[in-house]
């Protein structure tokens, strides 16, 4: 996670690794709703729900 947030922050010219800018996924839980969804979230926004992770894959 580190190398990732080195890349983004320094851009190297020659990126072979996170070529195409994806980031980690979290879990989004949203707590502001009557009935609370999770969802899946490449981003963490500032609103009112509650995010875990970062994870290091998003698959099964």
């Amino acid at each position: 996670m580190l190398e990732c947030n080195l890349i983004k922050e320094h851009r190297p010219r020659y990126n072979t690794m996170l070529k195409d800018d994806k980031s980690y996924p979290y879990i989004k839980v949203t707590v502001g709703e009557d009935f609370p969804r999770v969802l899946f979230s490449r981003t963490m926004k500032k609103d009112k729900s509650k995010y875990f992770g970062p994870y290091t894959s998003a698959g099964p």
